[in-house]
């Protein structure tokens, strides 16, 4: 009669070297991937993102003058480009209209005002860490400056990537 761990023993010493190897990085593997799993955010339900988006208004659009108010870029030695504040933001689902208030500083010419309605989607919505992240390549819908036809196509993406900025999150408080 054998003996049960020695039946045990025997069985394991089958295996080969090499099998035992692929036994244990398919386990490691595995384990990888319900780590991986765990980690990944869940998906975003665009419904929570319309209903908190819009509940929380007045405190995206701060939070959002805090990182973009004041910014410049010029675009040439006489004509400098400013966002001065962003003034809306309204969400349909996930995807979010923004508008700015833009001011076009010229040397020669009067400066020209208006604003910039930006088109983009939310890419992350945390609540916990109250943060508003978008997804990149937002689009400008409409920009009507006083006193100016147009500006550039990259003066448009300049505006876009900064009032739905691509580069960070966008902090909140609720």
């Amino acid at each position: 009669m054998t003996h049960p761990r020695r039946h045990t023993a025997t069985r394991l010493r089958c295996v080969s070297l090499p099998t035992l190897i692929a036994l244990a990085a398919c386990a490691q593997c595995l384990f990888a991937q319900s780590a991986l799993a765990q980690r990944t955010p869940p998906p975003l339900d665009c419904r929570v993102v319309e209903a908190v988006g819009n509940d929380h208004k007045a405190q995206i659009i701060a939070g959002l003058n805090d990182t973009v108010a004041g910014l410049e870029k010029d675009i040439n030695r006489r004509k400098t480009m400013r966002i001065q504040s962003v003034e809306d933001i309204a969400f349909d689902g996930c995807k979010v209209v923004t508008t700015a208030r833009i001011e076009l500083g010229r040397k020669i010419r009067r400066d020209a005002e208006g604003t910039a309605k930006v088109v983009g989607r939310v890419a992350s919505l945390s609540l916990g860490d109250r943060l508003l992240c978008f997804e990149k390549h937002p689009k400008i819908a409409s920009m009507n400056l006083s006193h100016t036809t147009e500006v550039g196509e990259k003066m448009y993406e300049w505006v876009a990537n900064k009032v739905n900025p691509v580069d960070k999150c966008v902090p909140f408080s609720l």
